[in-house]
Protein backbone atom coordinates (compact mmCIF):
# COMPACT_ATOMS: atom_id res chain seq x y z
CA UNK A 1 0.00 0.00 0.00
CA UNK A 2 1.66 3.12 -1.59
CA UNK A 3 1.10 6.14 1.04
CA UNK A 4 0.03 9.19 -1.04
CA UNK A 5 2.39 12.36 -0.91
CA UNK A 6 0.59 15.23 -2.50
CA UNK A 7 -2.44 15.47 -4.58
CA UNK A 8 -4.56 19.15 -5.23
CA UNK A 9 -8.25 19.91 -6.51
CA UNK A 10 -9.80 23.01 -7.00
CA UNK A 11 -6.80 24.33 -9.05
CA UNK A 12 -6.46 27.31 -10.76
CA UNK A 13 -4.12 30.34 -11.38
CA UNK A 14 -1.93 31.35 -14.41
CA UNK A 15 1.89 29.27 -15.86
CA UNK A 16 4.02 31.90 -17.50
CA UNK A 17 7.11 31.28 -19.69
CA UNK A 18 6.45 27.46 -19.20
CA UNK A 19 10.01 25.22 -21.16
CA UNK A 20 10.39 21.80 -21.31
CA UNK A 21 13.69 20.92 -22.79
CA UNK A 22 14.62 17.52 -22.56
CA UNK A 23 14.17 16.78 -18.55
CA UNK A 24 14.66 20.45 -17.40
CA UNK A 25 11.09 22.10 -16.86
CA UNK A 26 10.53 26.01 -15.80
CA UNK A 27 7.42 27.93 -15.31
CA UNK A 28 6.69 31.47 -13.59
CA UNK A 29 3.69 30.58 -11.55
CA UNK A 30 1.26 33.43 -10.43
CA UNK A 31 -1.88 33.48 -8.59
CA UNK A 32 -1.72 29.59 -8.17
CA UNK A 33 -4.51 27.87 -5.63
CA UNK A 34 -5.63 24.79 -4.60
CA UNK A 35 -6.45 22.36 -1.97
CA UNK A 36 -4.14 19.31 -1.06
CA UNK A 37 -4.67 16.27 0.18
CA UNK A 38 -3.85 17.18 3.79
CA UNK A 39 -6.60 19.86 3.86
CA UNK A 40 -4.24 23.40 3.63
CA UNK A 41 -6.09 25.45 1.15
CA UNK A 42 -3.59 27.51 -0.71
CA UNK A 43 -5.34 30.97 -1.52
CA UNK A 44 -2.09 31.95 -3.47
CA UNK A 45 1.34 30.23 -4.44
CA UNK A 46 3.37 32.71 -6.52
CA UNK A 47 7.27 31.15 -7.39
CA UNK A 48 9.75 30.90 -10.28
CA UNK A 49 10.14 27.08 -11.01
CA UNK A 50 12.77 25.10 -12.15
CA UNK A 51 13.46 20.88 -12.19
CA UNK A 52 16.14 19.08 -13.42
CA UNK A 53 17.34 15.12 -12.88
CA UNK A 54 19.29 16.96 -9.45
CA UNK A 55 17.94 19.96 -8.50
CA UNK A 56 14.64 21.42 -7.89
CA UNK A 57 14.59 25.24 -7.13
CA UNK A 58 11.16 27.59 -5.90
CA UNK A 59 12.33 31.04 -5.82
CA UNK A 60 10.96 34.37 -5.20
CA UNK A 61 8.24 32.45 -3.77
CA UNK A 62 5.28 33.62 -1.87
CA UNK A 63 2.80 30.93 -0.49
CA UNK A 64 -0.42 32.46 1.03
CA UNK A 65 -3.03 30.88 2.77
CA UNK A 66 -6.31 32.46 5.07
CA UNK A 67 -3.99 32.93 8.20
CA UNK A 68 -0.53 32.47 6.50
CA UNK A 69 2.36 34.42 4.49
CA UNK A 70 5.42 32.63 3.69
CA UNK A 71 7.98 34.21 1.34
CA UNK A 72 11.16 33.36 0.53
CA UNK A 73 13.56 30.84 -1.78
CA UNK A 74 13.58 27.09 -1.28
CA UNK A 75 16.47 24.87 -3.12
CA UNK A 76 15.97 21.12 -3.30
CA UNK A 77 19.24 18.56 -4.52
CA UNK A 78 18.76 15.08 -4.82
CA UNK A 79 19.44 12.10 -6.96
CA UNK A 80 16.71 10.83 -8.99
CA UNK A 81 16.28 7.47 -7.48
CA UNK A 82 15.88 9.50 -3.83
CA UNK A 83 13.06 11.14 -4.42
CA UNK A 84 10.92 8.21 -3.01
CA UNK A 85 12.14 9.05 0.01
CA UNK A 86 12.06 12.73 0.43
CA UNK A 87 11.38 13.44 4.08
CA UNK A 88 14.83 11.69 4.23
CA UNK A 89 17.05 11.81 1.45
CA UNK A 90 15.96 14.75 -0.37
CA UNK A 91 18.48 18.03 0.47
CA UNK A 92 16.65 21.02 1.66
CA UNK A 93 18.11 24.96 1.74
CA UNK A 94 15.38 27.54 2.61
CA UNK A 95 15.76 31.34 3.33
CA UNK A 96 13.16 32.75 4.69
CA UNK A 97 11.95 36.42 4.76
CA UNK A 98 9.68 38.01 7.08
CA UNK A 99 6.45 35.66 7.01
CA UNK A 100 3.51 34.60 8.89
CA UNK A 101 2.94 30.80 9.30
CA UNK A 102 -0.43 29.69 11.22
CA UNK A 103 0.02 26.55 13.68
CA UNK A 104 -3.27 25.40 12.43
CA UNK A 105 -1.88 25.20 8.91
CA UNK A 106 1.61 24.02 10.23
CA UNK A 107 -0.47 21.01 12.48
CA UNK A 108 -1.87 19.62 8.86
CA UNK A 109 1.85 18.28 8.32
CA UNK A 110 3.43 18.32 12.04
CA UNK A 111 0.97 16.92 14.37
CA UNK A 112 2.96 17.22 17.57
CA UNK A 113 2.17 21.11 17.35
CA UNK A 114 -1.09 22.63 18.88
CA UNK A 115 -3.08 25.81 19.54
CA UNK A 116 -4.73 29.04 17.25
CA UNK A 117 -1.00 30.83 17.62
CA UNK A 118 0.88 32.39 14.51
CA UNK A 119 4.28 32.78 13.84
CA UNK A 120 5.92 35.51 12.43
CA UNK A 121 9.79 34.54 11.52
CA UNK A 122 12.43 35.35 9.34
CA UNK A 123 15.84 32.57 9.07
CA UNK A 124 17.47 30.10 7.24
CA UNK A 125 16.84 25.97 7.07
CA UNK A 126 19.52 23.35 5.97
CA UNK A 127 19.30 19.50 5.78
CA UNK A 128 16.48 16.88 5.02
CA UNK A 129 12.74 17.11 6.09
CA UNK A 130 13.24 14.87 9.43
CA UNK A 131 17.06 15.34 9.66
CA UNK A 132 17.50 19.81 9.44
CA UNK A 133 18.69 22.74 11.10
CA UNK A 134 17.45 25.97 11.21
CA UNK A 135 19.67 28.90 11.36
CA UNK A 136 19.36 32.42 12.29
CA UNK A 137 15.85 32.06 13.58
CA UNK A 138 13.81 35.27 14.33
CA UNK A 139 10.49 34.00 15.65
CA UNK A 140 7.72 35.90 17.40
CA UNK A 141 4.47 34.69 17.70
CA UNK A 142 1.22 36.64 18.79
CA UNK A 143 0.68 35.31 21.90
CA UNK A 144 4.20 36.83 23.37
CA UNK A 145 6.56 33.46 22.38
CA UNK A 146 9.72 34.83 21.02
CA UNK A 147 12.31 32.79 20.00
CA UNK A 148 16.16 33.52 18.51
CA UNK A 149 18.67 31.16 18.09
CA UNK A 150 20.28 28.12 15.70
CA UNK A 151 18.34 24.69 16.65
CA UNK A 152 18.73 21.27 15.42
CA UNK A 153 15.85 18.82 15.00
CA UNK A 154 16.44 15.01 14.49
CA UNK A 155 13.38 12.42 13.78
CA UNK A 156 11.12 15.29 13.65
CA UNK A 157 8.61 13.39 11.69
CA UNK A 158 9.39 9.67 12.67
CA UNK A 159 9.20 10.92 16.42
CA UNK A 160 9.05 6.85 16.86
CA UNK A 161 12.91 6.29 15.96
CA UNK A 162 14.07 9.08 19.18
CA UNK A 163 13.57 12.76 18.49
CA UNK A 164 16.50 14.84 19.05
CA UNK A 165 16.78 17.91 19.36
CA UNK A 166 19.57 20.26 20.34
CA UNK A 167 19.44 24.68 20.32
CA UNK A 168 21.78 27.35 20.93
CA UNK A 169 19.05 29.51 22.09
CA UNK A 170 20.13 33.68 22.53
CA UNK A 171 16.54 34.28 23.73
CA UNK A 172 13.45 32.11 24.64
CA UNK A 173 10.81 34.42 26.63
CA UNK A 174 7.47 32.15 26.96
CA UNK A 175 5.94 30.81 29.59
CA UNK A 176 5.52 27.48 30.81
CA UNK A 177 1.89 26.95 29.71
CA UNK A 178 2.61 28.49 26.38
CA UNK A 179 5.10 26.44 25.82
CA UNK A 180 3.35 23.08 26.46
CA UNK A 181 0.27 24.20 25.12
CA UNK A 182 2.42 25.02 21.46
CA UNK A 183 4.18 21.58 21.59
CA UNK A 184 1.89 19.17 24.04
CA UNK A 185 3.64 16.03 22.89
CA UNK A 186 7.79 16.43 22.79
CA UNK A 187 7.91 19.18 25.36
CA UNK A 188 4.96 17.96 27.54
CA UNK A 189 6.81 14.99 29.26
CA UNK A 190 10.10 16.97 29.26
CA UNK A 191 9.23 20.16 30.75
CA UNK A 192 8.88 19.86 35.07
CA UNK A 193 5.36 21.56 36.13
CA UNK A 194 6.67 23.12 38.94
CA UNK A 195 7.86 25.52 35.97
CA UNK A 196 4.58 26.89 35.60
CA UNK A 197 5.90 28.93 38.76
CA UNK A 198 8.32 31.11 37.35
CA UNK A 199 5.71 32.91 35.25
CA UNK A 200 6.99 34.59 32.25
CA UNK A 201 10.81 34.03 32.11
CA UNK A 202 13.04 34.30 29.23
CA UNK A 203 16.29 31.95 29.18
CA UNK A 204 19.70 31.79 27.04
CA UNK A 205 22.62 28.73 26.70
CA UNK A 206 22.48 25.46 25.07
CA UNK A 207 20.17 22.16 25.67
CA UNK A 208 20.25 18.88 23.69
CA UNK A 209 16.92 16.76 24.64
CA UNK A 210 17.44 13.23 23.44
CA UNK A 211 14.57 10.17 24.39
CA UNK A 212 17.21 8.92 27.48
CA UNK A 213 17.96 12.23 28.85
CA UNK A 214 18.68 16.11 28.63
CA UNK A 215 21.79 18.74 28.85
CA UNK A 216 21.36 22.23 29.76
CA UNK A 217 23.49 25.03 30.16
CA UNK A 218 21.47 27.91 30.69
CA UNK A 219 20.81 31.23 31.93
CA UNK A 220 17.25 31.90 32.90
CA UNK A 221 15.62 35.51 34.48
CA UNK A 222 11.68 34.96 35.46
CA UNK A 223 9.52 36.66 37.45
CA UNK A 224 10.56 35.15 40.92
CA UNK A 225 14.34 35.38 40.06
CA UNK A 226 16.94 33.63 38.26
CA UNK A 227 19.21 30.71 38.14
CA UNK A 228 22.30 29.44 36.01
CA UNK A 229 22.37 25.98 35.92
CA UNK A 230 24.69 23.17 33.89
CA UNK A 231 22.98 19.88 34.34
CA UNK A 232 22.68 16.62 33.01
CA UNK A 233 18.75 15.64 33.60
CA UNK A 234 18.20 11.49 32.95
CA UNK A 235 14.97 10.19 33.46
CA UNK A 236 13.02 12.45 31.65
CA UNK A 237 10.18 10.15 30.81
CA UNK A 238 8.50 11.35 34.60
CA UNK A 239 10.36 14.65 34.48
CA UNK A 240 8.79 15.72 37.52
CA UNK A 241 10.36 12.73 39.18
CA UNK A 242 13.86 12.82 37.03
CA UNK A 243 17.75 12.68 38.31
CA UNK A 244 20.10 15.65 37.59
CA UNK A 245 23.56 16.20 38.85
CA UNK A 246 25.69 19.42 37.69
CA UNK A 247 25.92 22.97 38.94
CA UNK A 248 23.70 25.32 39.59
CA UNK A 249 23.33 29.19 40.70
CA UNK A 250 20.54 30.76 42.43
CA UNK A 251 19.80 34.72 42.48
CA UNK A 252 17.20 36.27 44.63
CA UNK A 253 15.21 33.44 43.73
CA UNK A 254 11.87 33.10 45.43
CA UNK A 255 12.43 29.03 46.23
CA UNK A 256 9.22 29.19 48.21
CA UNK A 257 7.34 30.41 45.30
CA UNK A 258 8.76 27.31 43.31
CA UNK A 259 7.94 24.65 45.73
CA UNK A 260 4.87 26.51 46.62
CA UNK A 261 5.78 26.30 50.46
CA UNK A 262 5.64 29.77 52.64
CA UNK A 263 8.29 28.38 54.84
CA UNK A 264 11.04 29.14 52.13
CA UNK A 265 11.56 32.55 51.04
CA UNK A 266 14.23 33.89 48.69
CA UNK A 267 17.74 32.19 48.26
CA UNK A 268 21.07 32.69 46.84
CA UNK A 269 23.35 29.99 45.99
CA UNK A 270 25.83 28.39 44.20
CA UNK A 271 27.28 24.52 44.25
CA UNK A 272 27.00 21.30 42.87
CA UNK A 273 23.96 19.55 42.90
CA UNK A 274 23.39 15.78 42.55
CA UNK A 275 19.57 14.44 42.71
CA UNK A 276 16.36 13.63 42.16
CA UNK A 277 12.40 15.46 41.84
CA UNK A 278 11.08 19.03 41.30
CA UNK A 279 8.43 18.97 43.93
CA UNK A 280 8.68 19.48 47.36
CA UNK A 281 6.80 16.06 47.88
CA UNK A 282 9.63 14.33 45.85
CA UNK A 283 12.56 16.27 45.87
CA UNK A 284 15.82 14.11 47.33
CA UNK A 285 18.75 16.51 46.54
CA UNK A 286 22.14 17.24 48.00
Amino acid sequence: KKLLVFSAIDVGGSLEQFSIIGTNVSLNARGLYFRENRGLEVTNLTTDFTYSLKEMHFKNTRLQTKNSDVKGNVDFTYKRENLKDFNNKVHLEADFSESTLSVKDLKKFYNELNGNNELNFTGKIYGTLNDFTVKRLRLNSTRGLKIFGDFSFINALNTEKGFVFAGNIKNLTTTYKELKNTLPKLLGKTLPSEFEKLGRFSLAGLIKVTPEQMDATVSLQSEIGSTVSDLQITNIDNIDAAEYNGEIELNNFDIGAFLNNPLFGEISLKGDVNGGGFTLDNINTS
